[in-house]
């Protein structure tokens, strides 16, 4: 049972029966504090698949301490010569993947590293993705707003990596004066689109490498009764973009709250998560992704009903807009370019957050999908632009 195994997310070991999970790193919203109670009774343990690790035997799981001591020599890890790890969050089967933050037992986590470790194909390649992000930036400005690379190797045949675990801590939505933080925020990541930005113009080559392959996959979990409307939309875009001017660069890739770390005056310290890192990739999504994740949590939106009513006809709420508004303009190439742009950001989320759930469920296309499409053929037939001059 203390393998690393591909058939659980994660192992069924690394918490005692008994333990308590404090930090469960839930989406954070009013509701947070009851799902980590929810999650710690003994029943929602047997019965919450994402969690069925708590219902473990022992505290510590023996894999984990092998693949630290196996890197003993790296300074980072010295401290595994004298004491044995201790579990003290993880992030269960995201994406793929399972996150673990683990350290001495000691309060201080001056000494803590992350092991993320892949239960399939898709976790793999995410891992990989993000390793390659903390080296390609270890070598730039930005590493020290980016966790250091410490290892990866390969425990009974599955991958593991491990990295910093970076100073600082989350932001929840909600929190007050959360536009002036970002905005502190917002200028060092422009910075950091700035440094890479190329600006080139849109090829049928470059349309293939990076957009078709958005609407291959939505088409291949989609209804068949969606795919003319869906080669509809593609052959439009594709007309309307061949021949335009877009920008690419580094891009982090999900350019959100729960990805920054703050010191205790509010400064940004760290970005972590960088598994949807590319090097020439569309900047101005990490933009519309922080824009999708804000305003739906002010609104109170799902997150489809904010980029219907938002993001996708350009109505900001009047602080997005001002805060927002000089650097999408660096990043749009041209109006045009913009609300192309827009309706491949959707596809691209598509792809990121709802895959698994449109292709378990699909009834879930009624509601992440289909007025979505519709709303494309809207907006590429007229477009408006609209600033909205507060929340609702």
């Amino acid at each position: 049972r203390s393998s690393v195994t591909a058939t659980q997310m994660p192992c069924p070991d690394y918490v005692s029966s008994a333990g308590i999970l404090k930090d469960s790193l839930l989406p954070k919203n009013k509701y947070t504090k009851f799902k980590n109670a929810l999650i710690n009774l003994s029943p929602s343990r047997l019965l919450w698949p994402s969690y069925l690790m708590l219902a473990a035997d022992r505290k510590y799981i023996a894999a984990i301490e092998i693949i630290l001591v196996a890197h003993q020599n790296e300074q980072r890890l010295a401290w595994t010569l004298n004491e044995t790890p201790t579990i003290k969050r993880i992030v269960p089967g995201n994406g793929g993947t399972t996150i673990i933050a683990v350290g001495p037992n000691a309060a201080t986590e001056n000494c803590d590293v992350i092991v993320r470790l892949p239960s399939n194909e898709q976790g793999r390649l995410l891992c990989e993705t993000n390793s390659h992000a903390l080296r390609t930036l270890s070598n730039t400005q930005w590493a020290s707003f980016v966790p250091a690379f410490i290892a990866s190797g390969k425990l009974g045949g599955e991958a593991y990596f491990i990295e910093e675990k970076c100073p600082g801590s989350e932001i929840e939505y909600g929190t007050t004066n959360l536009n002036n933080i970002f905005a502190g925020a917002g200028e060092m990541i422009e910075k950091f689109h700035q440094s890479s930005t190329q600006y080139v113009v849109m090829t049928k080559t470059l349309f293939a490498t990076k957009i078709l392959p958005l609407f291959d996959e939505t088409k291949g979990f989609s209804d068949v009764a969606l795919h003319p409307q869906l080669d509809r939309l593609h052959n439009t875009i594709r007309e309307s973009f061949i021949g335009r001017r877009v920008s690419i660069g580094f891009v982090h890739g999900d350019f959100k709250l729960g990805n920054l770390l703050f010191d205790k005056d509010r400064r940004l310290t760290s970005i972590i998560d960088w598994d949807g890192f590319s090097e020439d990739g569309f900047q101005i999504f990490d933009y519309l992704t922080h824009l999708l994740y804000a305003i739906s949590s002010q609104t109170n939106l799902s997150l489809v009903d904010t980029y219907l009513e938002f993001v996708l006809p350009w109505k900001l709420p009047a602080a997005h807009a001002r805060t927002m508004g000089q650097k999408i303009e660096l990043l749009a190439g041209d109006a045009e370019s913009f609300r192309l742009l827009r309706m491949v950001f959707w596809l691209s989320q598509l792809s990121l957050r709802f895959d698994r759930l449109l292709k378990v469920h699909p009834e879930a296309q009624q509601r992440f999908l289909v007025p979505v499409l519709d709303a494309f053929e809207g907006l590429l037939a007229f477009e408006t632009p609209r600033v909205a001059s507060d929340l609702r």
